[in-house]
């Protein structure tokens, strides 16, 4: 996230991101959150939670609200 300089471009990415996810959670069997899904979900996390609260606490949101269903 660090190496783009404009902030639009790390919201975009911070989006993409967790776009992707809850896309993965959807199409696979198992869910993007059971330990063998190849996705660094809590590294997702971590770098959301490094962001200004701001930025980032509708994508955690949006995160949370999947790994409950």
């Amino acid at each position: 996230i660090s190496q783009f300089e404009r902030e639009e471009t790390r919201l975009l990415v911070l989006r993409v991101m967790v776009g992707l996810v809850i896309l993965y959670d959807h199409v696979h069997p198992l869910g993007v959150f059971v330990k063998g899904s190849g996705v660094d979900v809590k590294g997702c996390i971590k770098l959301l939670k490094e962001q200004p609260s701001v930025r980032s606490e509708g994508l955690l949101n949006a995160l949370r609200c999947v790994e409950t269903f």
